[in-house]
């Protein structure tokens, strides 16, 4: 199914001439330098490729992926170490011959080019036999072409690449595709269904985030227990060439192009619709999936971020989304890179406009009041994800376990369960960091406002697990309870006692200009409210003696009206509705009047 829309995506990717994908045999990479040639092989100098740090990409002979003690070298593109014969040392900074690697590429160009009379590819087997030979270089032992980067062939005669001309392409489709020599398996594609298909022994390595340096391929068998029926490697799943490159090619696309796939934790998310890559439809796709906060000054992320706002507040209010391109089918792949292959996180196959309806309804879960002045409007699963760990974490990804991205995304889509799991982490890492009030040092204000965006973000996660969770129990009057702003109706002692803190801290901060009750008691209140409460009723009844604190002591009267007793222990449930009072009641208060009024209403 995976592979079969990957196949799909290649058939269409190779009808768009902008999409630099490569046919078959080929491969699309990016080129650093072009050695220039004279008709007889002789060094002309090198052309510089890079402009803004940017390679130029090309499309050559393929490129599958080395692996080995000897590697093969690739035709009429590659580094350094195989078309000059020497390796660059970083530590010691000076060159060092490997002859074997540049005899083995000499070998293999003969071996391909044979007996063809093209002026190109005679020329690099001259400037190859020349390296063989012992013959140096006027390239200084300093220049970059010797430390990174792909190098290609051109003639100082002509503008055009060798891997470019005509003969040149022949003679490589020829020794890929050689008449006399029939395959080593051949057999039923498991993609297509065709039979009498030539199968692939190896697939081509899949290039992601936290790979390897090359990659890692999706189909792989490394150990004699996963062998069947005595077949050996990929030959147990039988995937004919041409499909394995296809999918491949096609998955590789999605991992370059910085449009078509997000970084949600330690997994790729790669993602495309049935008609494309590119369009309305994909930047919606990134935006849901990797969220626009803080906002770009490029202009169109401010518009799609406008653009977004606008569907999820008609999937809220119920309305029909009408927009053709959101009838297309998108699929979603979700993969992470293992010691052997890469695992598949997730899959989702199904229509943006029904994606869109889930990510509006995981949105209105979440929603809270103000959150879009705490840069909390849109939340992506990448920033539930990052609050999870200590606010200012810089590699967060790392602490965190891979399951917590799936099952975070398969709760989102499916409409079931949020994970259990992520939800005590957040009521844990609340309790951690309820002392951190404000920042410190230079960077004073950029660190409150993360603390108050991971904070808003915690709670909204926090409503939405009780929301759904709720729900699924048939709870609906207790679901409907959990509100976007102050429920002043709500009854519930756990939310009325997380009210209750939020004035008493307030009313703390009125009478001595600063808030110790939150570091010293939110974690045992919210937990413990039997130990806590009447001592911090006897504190507040100083604070009120010291200021003219009516305003407060009625508000305190109010809550506890509605509280019959403060129970010994609250539950990990009773526990979020705590932290859910708190945030709407602070909120609440800091809220100018006028804005009460309407909340209020």
């Amino acid at each position: 199914m995976i592979l079969t829309a990957l196949c799909e995506l290649y058939e269409n990717l190779i009808l768009d001439p902008e999409s630099g994908v490569a046919q078959p045999n080929y491969s699309s990479v990016p080129c650093s330098y072009a050695v220039e040639l004279s008709r007889n092989g002789d060094y002309n100098g090198i052309i510089t490729l890079v402009e803004n740090n940017q390679r130029v990409m090309m499309r050559v002979p393929e490129q599958a992926g080395r692996q080995g003690k000897y590697p093969p070298p690739y035709f009429l593109c590659d580094n350094a170490k195989y078309l000059l014969g020497v390796d660059y040392d970083k530590k010691e900074k000076k060159l060092i011959p490997i002859p074997e690697r540049l005899r083995s590429a000499y070998d293999a160009y003969q071996k391909i080019i044979g007996s063809s009379e093209d002026a190109g590819l005679k020329a690099v087997i001259a400037f190859l036999k020349n390296r063989v030979d012992g013959i140096p270089l006027d390239i200084p032992a300093d220049h970059p072409v010797y430390q990174s980067g792909n190098i290609v062939f051109r003639l100082a005669d002509e503008k055009g690449y060798i891997h470019e001309r005509s003969e040149a392409k022949n003679v490589w489709e020829n020794y890929c595709n050689p008449a006399s020599i029939s395959s080593e398996e051949s057999g039923q594609c498991l993609i297509t269904g065709l039979s009498g298909q030539s199968i692939a022994r190896l697939h081509n390595k899949i290039k992601a985030k936290n790979a390897s340096m090359g990659g890692c391929p999706i189909v792989s068998f490394n150990i004699d227990s996963a062998l069947s029926y005595g077949k050996t490697q990929s030959y147990n799943a039988p995937v004919s060439e041409k499909a394995m490159f296809e999918y491949t090619t096609a998955l590789n696309y999605l991992t370059e192009n910085t449009k078509s796939h997000v970084r949600m934790g330690n997994t790729t998310v790669v993602f495309w619709t049935g008609q494309n890559t590119t369009g309305k439809a994909n930047t919606l796709l990134s935006a849901l999936l990797g969220g626009l906060y803080p906002i770009e000054k490029d202009t169109q992320d401010a518009l799609t971020l406008t653009e977004l706002r606008d569907i999820l507040q008609k999937v809220r209010a119920g309305l029909t989304v009408n927009d053709p391109d959101f009838s297309v089918k998108t699929y979603i792949l979700g993969m992470e890179p293992n010691a052997g292959r890469m695992c598949i996180r997730f899959w989702y196959e199904d229509t943006l406009e029904n994606f869109i309806l889930k990510l509006g309804e995981h949105s209105e879960n979440m929603s809270l009041i103000n959150s879009e002045k705490y840069g909390a409007g849109l939340i992506s699963i990448n920033a539930i994800l990052e609050s999870m760990t200590r606010t200012g974490t810089t590699k967060w990804w790392e602490s965190l376990p891979a399951t917590y991205e799936s099952s975070l995304f398969r709760a989102i889509l499916s409409g079931g369960l949020y994970p259990a799991s992520v939800y005590s982490t957040m009521l844990m890492r609340i309790r951690s960091e309820s002392g951190q009030n404000t920042g410190t040092g230079s960077n004073k204000k950029l660190e409150e406002n993360k603390l108050k965006r991971a904070f808003c973000i915690r709670v909204g996660y926090l409503k939405a697990y009780l929301r759904r969770y709720y729900q699924k129990q048939n709870m609906t009057e207790k679901m409907e309870e959990l509100t976007v702003s102050l429920n002043q109706k709500s009854t519930d002692t756990a939310y009325s006692l997380g009210r209750l803190f939020a004035v008493m801290e307030a009313l703390q901060q009125k009478a001595n200009g600063t808030s110790t009750i939150r570091s010293r008691y939110f974690a045992s209140a919210s937990a413990n409210p039997k130990l806590v409460f009447p001592t911090l009723l006897n504190l507040s009844q100083h604070h009120i003696a010291k200021i003219d604190g009516r305003y407060y002591d009625k508000q305190m009267e109010a809550i506890l009206s509605g509280v019959t007793e403060f129970p010994a222990a609250f539950n990990l449930e009773d526990q979020g509705k705590f932290v859910l009072g708190y945030y709407h009641q602070r909120e609440f208060i800091y809220t100018k009047k006028e804005d009460k009024e309407l909340q209020e209403a």
